[in-house]
Parts: C-alpha cells; sequence; structure tokens
C-alpha cells in the first residue's frame, strides 16, 4: 500500500492540527513533564519536517484537484491561493488539454 500525492497535505494538516490541539489541552490543565514535552517534541519535529509541504508545487495541485478534501487541504490560506495560481497557469499553458483515449 501507498499513499497518494494528494494525502499528503491533508494528513500532514491532520497530524500538526492533532499535535496542536493536545498541546493547548495539557498546557490548558497545566501538565507539566513528559506528556506535554513529548507531544511539544513531535510536534515541532513535524514543522520543522513538514513546515512547507504546502509550498510543494506537485502535491499541492494534487490535494487541491482531489474532490475528497475540497477546501479541507490547506491549513495556509495564502498556500492555497498560491496553488490555485499554479493552477491557472497550467491550464493557460494547456488551454485544450490532451484528448482523452476515443477521441479524435
Amino acid at each position: 500500500m501507498y499513499v497518494t500525492g494528494s494525502k499528503v497535505i491533508p494528513m500532514v494538516k491532520s497530524m500538526t492540527g492533532k499535535y496542536a490541539e493536545e498541546e493547548r489541552i495539557l498546557q490548558r490543565a497545566g501538565e507539566e513533564g513528559i506528556k506535554l514535552n513529548l507531544c511539544t517534541e513531535i510536534l515541532a519535529k513535524l514543522n520543522a519536517r513538514f513546515g512547507m509541504i504546502e509550498g510543494v508545487r506537485e502535491l499541492a495541485l494534487s490535494a487541491l484537484l482531489d474532490p475528497r478534501f475540497k477546501n479541507y487541504s490547506f491549513k495556509d490560506p495564502h498556500k492555497k491561493d498560491q496553488a490555485l495560481m499554479w493552477l491557472r497557469e497550467e491550464l493557460r499553458e494547456h488551454p485544450g488539454g490532451k484528448k482523452t483515449l476515443g477521441t479524435k
């Protein structure tokens, strides 16, 4: 089994969102120690590793065009706007698109 490119951005958004939420809950509860430290460290590593993932053109376009995710895909609205700009550029470069099999 493999993950398609369109799932990468939504999965990263989901993971970082869950850890950020858990970190807030632990902080509000006054939690100190290993649970909060572990959550904070995992969130920091996820952000370091995947923080710029929404700026990868191919992944952004595939997430944008995947109907399963609609508007859910992007954490940063500016990155979604950038992906829409890339899509418009692609459409301008290839206005007729490729012909599909069986068409003339």
